[in-house]
C-alpha cells in the first residue's frame, strides 16, 4: 500500500473550496494500492509548507503531492521549500509537465517551477501549480501512470551475497578448492625437500 499526503498551498482556499486538492485525492483513491493518509491547506508560507511537508514524513508517508504556489509571483515560494526537501531530483517531470503544458497554454508553461524528487528517507514528492486543470494533467499523464513503479524501484533492495544460496555454496565451493589446492602444495613441496635431501629425484603425483 502507497501511504500519501496531499497538502494545498494557497492563501486564499480552504479545505471547503479546495477543488484541485479534491481533485488530487479523487484521482488517488481510485487505486486499490494507493492510501490518502490525509489533506491539509496551508498559506503560502515557506515555514508552514515545510511544516506540513515533515508531518507526512514523521508519518512515514511514501510521497507527498503539493499543488500551489509553483508560479513567479512573490509569493510563490514552493519550489523553493520543495527543493530544500529533495535528495534526488526527477528533472523529467517538470520537463514534461511543461511540455504537455505548451500544448494546452502556450508559452504561458515557461512560469511553471512544477518539480518533483525524492528526499533523502525515500519519499516522493511533487508540487503541482495550483489550477485544477494543471493538476488533473499531472495527475492523468504522469502520476498515477508512475507512482507505483517509481516508489517500488526506490524499495528495491540488492540480494546480498549471504542471503543468496547458491551465492553462497558457490563461495563454499572455491574456498574447498582453494584450501585443498594449497594442502597440495604443502605436501608437493615437503616430498621434494624430503627427496632432495636423500639424493633423489621424483615427480610428485599431488
Amino acid at each position: 500500500m502507497i501511504r500519501v499526503g496531499v497538502v494545498t498551498i494557497s492563501d486564499t482556499r480552504d479545505l471547503d473550496t479546495d477543488t484541485s486538492g479534491q481533485l488530487v485525492v479523487r484521482a488517488l483513491r481510485r487505486s486499490r494500492d494507493i492510501d490518502v493518509t490525509g489533506r491539509v491547506v496551508v498559506r503560502d508560507e515557506v515555514q508552514q509548507i515545510k511544516g506540513a511537508i515533515d508531518t507526512y514524513l514523521q508519518e512515514k508517508a511514501d510521497c507527498i503531492i503539493t499543488n500551489g504556489g509553483t508560479g513567479i509571483s512573490k509569493r510563490d515560494v514552493t519550489f523553493e521549500s520543495i527543493r530544500e526537501k529533495i535528495h534526488q531530483e526527477l528533472p523529467g517531470f517538470g520537463e514534461i509537465f511543461r511540455m504537455l503544458s505548451f500544448e494546452t497554454i502556450g508559452s504561458k508553461a515557461i512560469a511553471s517551477r512544477a518539480i518533483a524528487g525524492f528526499t533523502q528517507s525515500d519519499c516522493l514528492l511533487f508540487a503541482l501549480p495550483g489550477s485544477t486543470n494543471a493538476c488533473d494533467l499531472a495527475m492523468e499523464k504522469l502520476i498515477l501512470p508512475e507512482l507505483e513503479h517509481l516508489i517500488g524501484e526506490k524499495k528495491k533492495k540488492k540480494p546480498t551475497s549471504k542471503s543468496d544460496p547458491v551465492c553462497s555454496e558457490m563461495i563454499e565451493i572455491q574456498n574447498n578448492t582453494n584450501k585443498k589446492s594449497l594442502e597440495n602444495t604443502i605436501l608437493r613441496n615437503g616430498f621434494q625437500a624430503i627427496f632432495s635431501f636423500f639424493g633423489f629425484s621424483a615427480e610428485s603425483s599431488f
